[in-house]
Order: structure tokens, then sequence, then C-alpha cells
């Protein structure tokens, strides 16, 4: 799985669940999960960005952005 830097938007509970906001950076993309910790959301939104195929459209934009 690639490596993802992500900032930290919003940390909250919901209903007993402990939920994280991401952005990731360098983009305008953000991921919301729940997790006990940040180290786990940061893991759990990599598997979002690969489950949904963002992996691909992050790297597109960074490359066209570079020209």
């Amino acid at each position: 799985m690639p490596k993802y830097e992500f900032e930290l938007i919003e940390e909250y509970f919901l209903e007993g669940e402990h939920r994280y906001r991401l952005k990731v950076k360098g983009s305008n993309l953000i991921i919301n999960v729940a997790a006990n910790s940040l180290d786990e959301a940061a893991s759990k939104a990599a598997g979002v960005l690969e489950q949904t195929n963002a992996a691909a459209f992050i790297n597109a934009n960074k490359e066209g952005s570079r020209s």
C-alpha cells in the first residue's frame, strides 16, 4: 500500500464512535473514518484510497500540476 500524508482536519465522537476527518496533503480529498487512534485512522484512510482507486487520481493530478 502506498504511503500517504494526511492532515488532521477534525476529531470527534458521533453516536459512541471516535471519528477522524483526514485531508490528503496536496489534494482536496477528505476521508472520514471511525478509528480508535490517529494511526489507525490514517491506515483506514489509506485503505479507502486504495479501494476506490483514488491513488491513481492523486498521482495523476500531482504529475499534471508539475507541468
